[in-house]
């Protein structure tokens, strides 16, 4: 990673702008309900960060400050309701100092214009799905959260978007620093994580980061097979493992993408000790797929082959010898095998034998407008999620928010595929594409929308996709200069 990732400028000043943005997004949180502050905050202070923001703030900069806030929220509470956290809060507060500085004419502003319709129309279904759960108070406002979580990372996308970039050498370059960033974060999470899984007393100074957990807020544990999983602050267990498996054909091309990248073989025995410590089947068995699949087709020259494939078996036989998490994971595997050798099914075998059942209850509650953005455990048929994100989405969305929210990452698959027939022999668009693939089947298995700190880092990392695609703009923008 390159740890210089802040300009001159914005490191000189990062104290200040995250001093302002932390406070006015905690303003923005705890003011907003009051009707006598609304509209001075709006009216009054908004303006008046924006003029600061024009003068301290580089968008480039300032969205890799918002990735690290994602990964390290803490929770907002009015009295003792919990009302989101300050990663959510801060991102939009951020966009609305963007949106003021383009209003009053400080900013330009270049978006992808059917990127914008689909946020807005995505946004007005899942408002629509969140007003007809208005007569159960608990539902409604799960599901009102859950739309300033959607509000969030379409806000966060539209930073992303929002970006001028003078060539596509420039877009590449801070495309790189955006995946190396998360890779680091992520990386930092699980050793945190890992300490935690050893020194379980640790915890309780994280617990910051969700005080309703207890001291272990960093593992879970399955209390009927006797197996401890490890999580990270802002990914589940299950959550982690599909984020590892998603993250691994991009770590593997940067491992030799030029030269030996000795850091990013740190990189990839973390990632792979916390995807065993999670003790994740499905992550575990994309990670290998996916990186199969880079070493067989993606990877052309044979010396990287070979070294990648000696770096995976190194990486290997260190989490054997040291027994990082191999004997719990071990179990979780055997279960698989045990029942499939008393005749379990497919879904048994996968621990999805709830499946048809879950896919019942999908049809048989299915509209056009959702049943609000939460989970069908909340109406209390159900004993168990979806494990699905088409059905989940399905379900909170309707068929008409199903077809919104699916056609961005459509667009952004058919566009890097669109860039990977141009240009063949580039290395990336292969890349995200295995990528995008691989988010996809676990999500046949798993839905990441469960919990909200996860769903940022989804979205941020596949905004971060998406800068890929986005065209460079050639337009002349004189006033934004300062800000991009």
């Amino acid at each position: 990673m390159d740890f210089n990732i802040f300009s001159r400028q914005a490191q000189t000043t990062l104290s200040i702008v995250i001093l302002i943005t932390v406070s006015g997004a905690i303003a923005l949180g705890k003011l907003i309900a009051i009707e006598e502050y609304k509209y001075i905050f709006i009216g009054f202070i908004l303006p008046s960060l924006a003029l600061i923001f024009r003068k301290y703030w580089n968008r480039k900069d300032g969205i890799k400050i918002l990735i690290i806030i994602s990964f390290f929220p803490t929770p907002i509470f009015i009295s003792t309701t919990y009302v989101g956290s300050t990663s959510h809060y801060i991102i939009i507060f951020v966009f609305c100092l963007v949106t003021m500085g383009y209003l009053i004419g400080l900013i330009n502003i270049y978006f992808t214009k059917n990127i914008v319709v689909i946020l807005m129309l995505l946004f007005a279904s899942g408002a629509i799905s969140t007003i007809k759960t208005f007569g159960n108070h608990e539902i409604f406002r799960t599901s009102l959260w859950s739309l300033i979580v959607l509000m969030t990372c379409s806000c966060f996308l539209l930073l992303i978007d929002s970006l001028y970039f003078k060539s596509e050498e420039e877009k590449e370059k801070y495309f790189i620093q955006l995946i190396n960033l998360i890779i680091f974060l992520t990386c930092v999470q699980i050793l945190m994580g890992a300490i935690v899984y050893y020194f379980p007393d640790v915890g309780t100074y994280l617990r910051i980061f969700n005080p309703e957990n207890d001291k272990k807020i960093l593992i879970t544990t399955i209390t009927d097979e006797n197996i401890k999983r490890l999580r990270t602050i802002v990914l589940t267990v299950e959550s982690l493992g599909e984020f590892v498996a998603v993250l691994m054909p991009y770590v593997l091309y940067r491992l030799i993408a030029k030269k030996i990248n000795i850091l990013y073989i740190i990189y990839l025995l973390i990632l792979c000790a916390g995807l065993v410590l999670s003790a994740t089947r499905s992550g575990m068995v994309l990670s290998l797929f996916s990186a199969s699949i880079y070493l067989l087709f993606i990877e052309k020259s044979l010396k990287k082959k070979i070294f990648l494939f000696s770096a995976f078996l190194l990486v290997g036989l260190v989490i054997f010898y040291f027994d990082i998490g191999v004997s719990t994971t071990s179990k979780r595997f055997l279960e698989a095998y045990y029942s499939y050798e008393t005749g379990g099914t497919a879904l048994e075998v996968a621990n999805r034998s709830f499946f048809k059942n879950n896919l019942a209850y999908l049809f048989d509650t299915i509209s056009f407008f959702g049943n609000g953005l939460v989970s069908p455990l909340k109406y209390g048929t159900l004993s168990v999620d979806f494990h699905n994100l088409f059905m989940t989405i399905l379900f909170r969305y309707g068929i008409v928010g199903f077809v919104l929210y699916f056609s961005l990452p459509a667009i952004l698959f058919k566009k890097t595929y669109d860039k990977y027939k141009l240009s063949p022999n580039k290395k990336i668009n292969k890349v995200i594409l295995l990528s995008i693939i691989i988010f996809f089947i676990n999500e046949c298995k798993f839905e990441y929308t469960r919990k909200p700190y996860g769903v940022l880092i989804i979205w941020i990392l596949f905004s971060a996709y998406f800068l890929l695609i986005k065209n460079v703009n050639t337009k002349s923008l004189e006033l934004d200069s300062g800000t991009t």
